[in-house]
């Protein structure tokens, strides 16, 4: 509301007071009243001029307000973001609404109160004083209205500022999240570079890993080889030196023969026996001696569960090994029942029998030898197979006079022959150089449970895999299993483990 139509309003006011209030005043003559009549009508109808002047500026200003709420609304709408803040203000309009409906009220409570007090003039004199108190409290409100109505136009205006700012905000927000999408995007592709170059990097390290191992393996081979031939070359040279020992005996003999032609010939015979106990054997040598001595193992077992196998039967065949005085078979765990994983149950019962010559044996238990976690051992009853039939084993200062061994299969009776070298790591066994094998008939290979002679056709052990030799010459009878009647799944789990 403007300050010129507050003070129309005020002048208004204190006109209605004056013209009702009684200052007792001497009693008036005829004319004097038909004067204040007069002056009265007069006054009436200035009070009906300016009372339509205020309701045409009331009109004015209620115009004013729709249109700032129009504008309240538009702004509510372009900025969503400060929505509450808007209804906020709506509300403030609303009740500056419903404040100036009151003081229109109250101008109408006047406008009665006027025409009540001039037909009451007397009764109003009374309440002057109230009137005056009423007046004032009307003034405040008029004037808090107004200070309200001002602002809420400075509430408009910085509204109108806040929607400029948000605006220059948004738009600096948008260009900012366009930079962080082209940088996100630049992040991806340089993600999948690194990505890619990461595979091919990994890729070349397994390619150089593979060549490095590679060359180490063929460093391996040409180190071994070069022992191999070191000592052939040291065995060559021991042959020369034996061979010039024997031709200067010959010579001496020789020289004698013309004296003593009998001491000649026993000489002679003494020396052929020499030459052929220096002489190597042949792998076919070698097999022929022992290829009648292999002695056939069975065993009979039943497996748990309700599909298990009932009386399976397992057959292996060993060669009988002289050590001292004892007669021992050796072979391989993997070929016997009592290879068995964690998850699988041992045999129920287990039974087995040697068969050699003619004869049956039950045995009554197996040794696990110590050494190896592979190996086990069946020690024959003595007479069963005679020391003849047997093998002896190698002592360990004949056991590498050769450096090539000969192998042979139990099962299939292939046999051939291979380089091999002592294990230094692990004294109990002998590394096979199995790169090097020569097979007779191109069909052999080692594996584990073949069984290894050397060229003098001493017994040096069994195989535990392709490359491995277990060396049974100083090998320690370890726990053992009791088999056959005495036997238990239980014992069996805690012998194989």
């Amino acid at each position: 509301m403007s300050k010129s139509l507050l003070i129309v309003i005020c002048d208004f006011l204190l006109l209605s007071l004056l013209s009702i209030a009684n200052f007792d005043k001497p009693k008036q003559t005829n004319a004097q009243k038909k004067e204040s009549e007069i002056a009265l009508k007069s006054e009436t109808f200035v009070q009906t001029q300016m009372l339509e002047t205020l309701k045409t500026a009331l009109e004015a200003e209620q115009r004013r307000h729709v249109d700032l709420s129009r504008d309240v609304e538009k702004l509510s709408q372009t900025a969503q973001e400060q929505r509450a803040q808007a209804q906020t203000h709506q509300k403030t309009i609303q009740e500056r609404e419903r404040q100036l409906a009151q003081i229109r009220q109250a101008k109408a409570d006047l406008e009665k109160e006027r025409m009540e007090i001039l037909q009451k003039s007397k009764q109003l004199e009374a309440k002057v004083d109230s009137a005056d108190k009423r007046n004032e409290s009307l003034q405040k409100e008029i004037v808090a209205a107004v200070s309200k109505l001002e602002k809420s136009a400075d509430e408009r205006i910085r509204l109108e500022q806040e929607l400029g700012h948000i605006r220059e905000s948004d738009a600096t927000a948008r260009n900012k999240l366009r930079q962080a999408q082209e940088e996100l995007r630049q992040n991806k592709e340089n993600l999948s570079r690194l990505q890619r170059e990461s595979e091919q990097l990994k890729l070349e390290n397994r390619a150089i890993e593979a060549e490095k191992l590679a060359l180490a393996t063929k460093l391996e081979v040409a180190s071994t080889k070069t022992q191999i031939y070191a000592e052939n070359l040291k065995k060559a040279q021991a042959m020369i030196n034996i061979e010039k020992a024997e031709k200067e005996k010959i010579i001496e003999h020789a020289e004698s023969l013309s004296t003593n032609v009998s001491k000649l010939a026993t000489n002679q015979q003494t020396l052929s026996k020499s030459i052929d106990q220096l002489r190597p054997l042949t792998a076919s040598e070698a097999f022929a001696n022992i290829s009648g001595l292999f002695v056939e193992i069975n065993f009979k077992y039943s497996e748990g569960g309700l599909l298990g196998k009932n009386n399976t039967r397992q057959k292996l065949y060993a060669l009988p090994f002289l050590r001292g005085s004892k007669v021992e078979l050796f072979f391989d765990i993997d070929s016997t029942p009592l290879d068995f994983s964690r998850n699988e149950r041992p045999p129920e019962k287990l039974e087995a029998t040697v068969s050699a010559y003619g004869k049956i044996w039950n045995v009554n238990r197996i040794n696990r030898v110590s050494g190896s976690n592979k190996i086990l051992s069946i020690e024959l009853p003595d007479g069963f197979v005679p020391q003849s039939k047997a093998v002896r084993t190698v002592s360990a200062k004949d056991r590498y006079k050769y450096t090539d061994c000969i192998v042979i299969n139990p099962s299939t009776k292939y046999y051939g022959q291979t380089p091999f070298m002592a294990n230094f790591t692990r004294r109990e066994y002998a590394k096979l150089d199995v790169g090097l094998i020569e097979s007779v008939f191109k069909k052999f290979s080692p594996s584990a449970n073949d069984v290894a002679l050397t060229r003098t056709g001493q017994a040096l052990g069994v195989m535990t895999s392709s490359s491995d030799l277990f060396l049974t010459e100083n090998a320690q009878i370890g726990p053992y299993l009791e088999i056959g009647q005495n036997y238990s799944p239980a014992s069996a789990v805690q012998f194989v483990k």
